[in-house]
């Protein structure tokens, strides 16, 4: 997923799951701030993203990991 935009992973379509918001960096012993992404936002390495769906379509989402 790493250097395609959410517009260009489709991720609803693909996997059902919408993305709500993303952080960057550890995650470990930091308070951090959930962004919400736009359409255009570039995934980049080290981001967590916040997603929401089905129990099944998050597990086939992780399981492309």
């Amino acid at each position: 997923f790493v250097g395609r935009t959410l517009a260009e992973l489709d991720l609803a379509r693909s996997y059902d799951v919408t993305v709500l918001g993303y952080w960057r960096g550890p995650v470990a012993g930091r308070k951090r701030s959930v962004t919400r992404p736009t359409p255009d936002y570039r995934v980049q390495e080290g981001d967590t993203l916040l997603v929401i769906g089905l129990a099944e379509a998050i597990e086939k989402f992780l399981a492309e990991d």
